[in-house]
């Protein structure tokens, strides 16, 4: 426990409004507010700010926080390098992405200094896959939700999804994101309230259909293959009923002419066809780029590359303003690496890259050697796995608020006092 009985009605209230606004952080909501207060962004930032502060001398941010410190100095190596090599050099950039990673890392160590702020924490994040869902049905009814949503999401692609031309990006304003914190969502429903945690999960699976994304329909098979092995393998009885109803199904699915059509008819569709095409052979048909040969451009910068790298920021090629479609960073390759291995690989060379893995390698170690009870291993193993792989797929996620949240919940959760006070109980 990190506060004693006295204190816990005030750093409850504290829990509440600060899984409130990690919440709509997960959402993707930030943007989408902004447009109504452009000054919202940093409201939210000061709002988290002042609830550390409110709380610091009843929180002892120095343990709750000293796990991050690995990460956070690998992080300062990264910018002060990154800046020293760039041939430009973007101050702002480096600055306002080193507090914001901070800021919300003391943020998760708030919600993870306490079961009940933890709970708190998963329970709003169940609403981040919730809201937006809704969405969906609000947009038909309301031209001015559609085009305010629209204007701030201009990634997002609320179309026809049965012909293939569309991917849903809800708020996120990114369908593969939407995926991603769809399946952050799934993990942290363990620690949610029943109801709540049922709420999340069974609007996470139609979020991730409608992102159609291949990586996240990926990982929610896998997840829930990984919860079988770890939290129902010495169930018996579920195994025996789970055998049961798979022949069953084989059977009706041979014999069912009806069944097999229908099968056949739902991989033709947009969403189902996009997923089930893991080696983008569509995307390459189209004469567009895959991530394989994103990769292979890349690598071959490797090859040019100064021992140090090409600076901050080289990973994600040439950047453009969302708001003014203005470039404002020329790359090398016109895409990012969509890779973020490689990428740091290519911002600050193979010294930067080993420094990355090693501290990737210790967090990954303490995660998944977590010794604590079934659903809570299998929520940190997924936690680990989702967040380490999605690296090979992404250039975005650790400078983006998404992923700086789901990282610094990787790094804190398996030390924090939430799971000891959590597994005590």
């Amino acid at each position: 426990m990190e506060w004693t009985r006295d204190e816990s009605p005030w750093l409850a209230f504290g829990a509440s409004a600060m899984a409130f606004l990690m919440g709509l952080v997960l959402a993707g909501a930030l943007p989408f507010l902004s447009f109504f207060f452009r000054g919202f962004t940093w409201m939210v930032w000061g709002l988290v700010l002042a609830l550390l502060v409110a709380s610091a001398t009843k929180l002892r941010y120095g343990r709750l926080l000293s796990p991050v410190v690995p990460y956070m100095a690998w992080f300062t190596f990264y910018f002060i390098w990154g800046l020293i090599v760039a041939p430009s050099r973007d101050y702002p950039f480096a600055i306002k992405a080193w507090t914001i990673t901070l800021l919300l890392a003391g943020a998760v160590a708030y919600l993870t200094s306490s079961a009940k702020a933890l709970r708190s924490f998963a329970n709003a994040a169940q609403f981040a896959v919730v809201v937006n869902l809704v969405l969906l049905f609000l947009i038909p009814l309301s031209s001015k939700v559609a085009s305010i949503l629209y204007a701030v999401t201009q990634r997002s692609g609320v179309l026809n999804m049965e012909g293939g031309a569309g991917r849903y990006g809800g708020l996120w304003g990114n369908p593969n994101v939407g995926g991603y914190i769809a399946l952050l969502v799934l993990i942290l429903s363990v620690f949610a309230t029943p109801l709540l945690g049922w709420m999340g999960r069974l609007c996470s699976v139609p979020i991730i259909y409608l992102t159609a994304s291949r990586r996240a329909g990926l990982f929610l098979a896998l997840l829930v293959v990984l919860y079988l092995f770890i939290a129902k393998r010495k169930d018996l009885r579920w195994w025996l009923g789970g055998i049961v109803a798979a022949v069953s199904l084989v059977i009706a699915f041979s014999l069912s002419q009806a069944m097999r059509h229908e099968v056949r008819s739902a991989s033709n569709r947009g969403a189902l066809s996009r997923m089930l095409d893991i080696e983008e052979k569509n995307t390459a048909a189209k004469g567009g780029v895959t991530r394989l040969d994103l990769f292979e451009e890349w690598s071959s910068q490797l090859d040019q590359e100064p021992w140090y790298g090409y600076g901050m920021q080289a990973m994600s090629g040439t950047r453009v303003d969302d708001d003014t479609m203005k470039v404002v960073g020329l790359g090398r390759i016109m895409l990012g690496t969509h890779n973020t291995y490689l990428g740091v690989w290519i911002d600050i060379g193979p010294v930067g890259f080993f420094a990355f893995l090693a501290v990737i390698a210790f967090y990954a170690k303490r995660t998944l050697t977590y010794p604590g009870s079934a659903p809570v291993r299998w929520a940190l193993v997924s936690l680990c796995l989702v967040n380490l792989t999605y690296l090979f797929f992404s250039h975005s996620l650790l400078f983006s608020f998404e992923g700086q949240v789901a990282f610094a919940l990787m790094f804190l959760l398996p030390v924090s006092p939430a799971l000891e006070e959590w597994e005590a109980s």
